[in-house]
């Protein structure tokens, strides 16, 4: 025996009654790539916390005696002794613009101020005062937005020297056969400003941040009552080879190089000596001031639920239509009304709010249903009743019914156009829920045919299969359906 009820697959309606459900589809699949990312956060928090515990760190030195514990904590020690300098060799040649210059093509400029006064230090208030963070960052700048500010103070010098004038000056005069005077010590040096950087327009730029720096020391020890007098003396820009660019270079390679090798050596002689147990010791120290943690691999957590989401509301819609109580085609429609044909599929354009909805509404109109283009549903009721007139004039029937089974306001209305252009023909047209309803169980069995008017994809099999039930025990002729759909 075959079930009338047994569930049917038509590829094209399954991708209809997926695409209708996609908002369904998208909530399943956030849902679980959230779920599972806090999940993996989670776990990873927690081991995070006792990974590195107090507890943990007995646990361990519980296998050691003092004199190996101890051991253990001074070769740690020189691991991070070790791993500081080779962190900041391999940073200093990476980012310093004094390693990346060419040692043959070096640009400096350099300006000489002369320096006069009565106080006898003034030559370290400027070279100790005069450039700041504020200034290293505008002479940063120069070379980039984003240019390391640590080794920029390498790329600006400023010395002085004293001059050969300095000595005592006397200031003598006679009054009444008297001599008297001042002594005043003077002091003279030759201050020099020297900027270095990739380029004359570059050695320009710093130096011009380097001079006014020091014009703003000048005027600081003016405001303190320091007598004193600053003269710029002169300018002059190089572009030659620079033996010590290239021994600096060459030394700072060699240091790093250098300290790989030891630690090399330290890792190969000192740790690898270690026993399993002071072994794990040292990666519990050394993990924990690095602050290792499991990885927490978010990224591939998130979308790993995400396709797991996706899979299984893909899953749970194709059970759903599997399943469903409702008509699923027209051909379902047919089997299950009892109508031979269908007189037409009236096809309401509904309003879909949001960009996406009406994306996925018109791909399944296009591709899915093949409709392309707008409908008037008001043009497609009038051709229907036209169908059924004309059926009706060749089968000499003169009484129908309609059996009203939708439930949606926009098909009654198109319901109620379809009656009234059937009245203006003169056909005697009855229309209700003759199953739920007496006088319209009455007014059906006095009709001389039947049509059937529903909604695809709304209506449902078990009613249909009673209406087919009803149909046979009446012994009625069914003229066909009428399918609303809304689009």
């Amino acid at each position: 025996m075959i079930n009338e009820n047994a569930p049917t697959i038509n590829l094209k309606d399954l991708l209809v009654y997926i695409l209708r459900k996609w908002l369904y589809i998208v909530i399943v699949t956030l849902a679980f790539a959230l779920i599972l990312a806090g999940y993996r956060a989670y776990i990873c928090n927690k081991a995070a916390e006792t990974r590195y515990s107090e507890e943990s760190k007995k646990l361990l030195v519980q296998h050691l005696t003092g004199a190996e514990a101890k051991e253990v904590e001074n070769l740690f020690s020189r691991y991070i002794a070790y791993k500081n300098s080779i962190s900041y060799s391999e940073s200093y040649l990476e980012k310093s613009i004094l390693m990346q210059m060419d040692p043959n093509r070096f640009h400096s400029l350099t300006v000489q101020y002369s320096i006069e006064s009565d106080y006898n230090n003034l030559v370290s208030s400027f070279t100790s005062q005069t450039l700041g963070i504020t200034e290293y960052k505008k002479i940063a700048t120069v070379f980039g937005e984003d240019t390391d500010t640590t080794s920029i103070s390498e790329l600006v010098s400023i010395y002085g020297t004293p001059t050969e004038q300095n000595g005592v000056s006397v200031d003598v005069g006679n009054q009444n056969s008297f001599y008297i005077g001042n002594l005043n010590n003077i002091y003279k040096w030759i201050i020099n400003l020297t900027a270095y950087a990739y380029s004359e327009t570059q050695c320009e730029e710093v130096m011009q941040i380097v001079e006014d720096a020091f014009m703003v020391q000048y005027h600081k020890l003016i405001a303190a009552g320091i007598e004193i007098n600053v003269v710029r003396v002169s300018s002059n820009y190089t572009e030659n080879t620079s033996h010590w660019l290239a021994d600096r270079q060459r030394s700072m390679i060699s240091e790093a190089s250098t300290l790989k090798s030891e630690y090399d050596s330290f890792e190969e002689k000192e740790l690898s000596n270690l026993s399993p147990e002071e072994q794990d010791y040292f990666v519990f120290l050394k993990d924990s001031f690095e602050g290792k943690t499991e990885e927490r691999h978010i990224l591939r957590f998130t979308a790993l639920g995400g396709v797991l989401g996706f899979i299984i509301s893909l899953i749970a819609i194709v059970i759903s239509y599997l399943f469903s109580s409702s008509i699923r085609n027209t051909a379902d429609y047919v089997f299950r009304s009892g109508a031979d044909d269908i007189i037409g599929v009236i096809y309401s354009q509904t309003r879909h709010v949001g960009f996406i909805n009406r994306i996925v509404n018109k791909t399944i109109n296009k591709t899915c249903l093949d409709i392309d283009g707008d409908y008037d549903s008001n043009e497609n009721a009038q051709i229907i009743a036209k169908r059924i007139r004309n059926i009706c004039n060749r089968a000499n029937i003169k009484t129908i019914y309609i059996i009203d089974d939708s439930s949606k306001s926009t098909a009654i209305s198109l319901l109620d156009f379809i009656v009234n252009e059937l009245k203006q023909e003169h056909i005697s047209v009855g229309r209700g829920k003759p199953l739920l309803i007496s006088e319209d169980f009455d007014a059906f069995n006095k009709s001389e045919a039947v049509i059937y008017f529903g909604n695809l994809f709304d209506s449902k099999i078990s009613r249909l299969s009673s209406y087919k039930k009803l149909f046979v025990e009446n012994n009625i002729t069914v003229l066909g359906s009428i399918l609303h759909c809304e689009v």
